[in-house]
């Protein structure tokens, strides 16, 4: 019988902090380089004046209002973004509890999220589609027959001929898979 690897919160968690490359965007266009990392659910208050002040310049004249991300760590965007696309979602990630935020990100990233209201990955959906984290998807198969009882009623000698493999890959359909950072996977329903 198999057991998630994370059946219960751990007691020391670690998860990836979404971090975002912030710049001014008059200066990028210019052909400079000039920007810091931040915490993502921080994007929207980094202002140019704080991103000269940190790569001690000083601008005189011209136009140097704007930021934009252009890089970014442990967030679940395509490419470049905005610094309120971001933040919120930044923010939305702060909201998960830490031992499931790992998990919450590669939900996201993986295309199953389900929006709310406001266009971003909502909690609640990712708590009902959070199947833990497996070893593998065979593991997480096998636990499901024994979860369901599939094999009570069948004798013993009869149940060494049941294809686990035609039931995961079966079971595939209902449930999505991603990869752990610290090995395994994670197991999403669909909704």
């Amino acid at each position: 019988m198999s057991v998630p690897m994370s059946a219960l919160p751990s007691v020391s968690p670690t998860y990836p902090v979404p971090r975002v490359w912030v710049g001014c965007v008059a200066c990028y266009a210019a052909g400079r380089l000039v920007g810091e990392w931040n915490d993502a659910s921080r994007a929207e208050e980094v202002s140019c004046d704080d991103l000269h002040r940190a790569n001690g310049l000083t601008v005189i004249g011209g136009s140097h209002e704007e930021t934009w991300v252009y890089d970014h760590e442990n967030l679940p965007v395509d490419g470049e973004c905005s610094p309120r696309q971001a933040s919120l979602l930044g923010r939305r990630i702060e909201e998960a509890d830490t031992w499931l935020r790992e998990a919450f990100i590669a939900w996201i990233a993986n295309g199953d999220a389900v929006e709310d209201a406001d266009h971003l990955p909502d909690l609640e959906s990712f708590t009902e589609a959070y199947a833990g984290q497996w070893p593998s998807f065979r593991d997480f198969a096998e636990q499901r027959v024994d979860d369901l009882g599939i094999l009570d009623e069948i004798p013993e000698l009869v149940q060494r001929y049941f294809d686990y493999d035609a039931w995961a890959s079966d079971l595939a359909y209902e449930y999505d898979h991603a990869d752990a950072h610290d090995g395994g996977i994670f197991v999403f329903r669909n909704l």
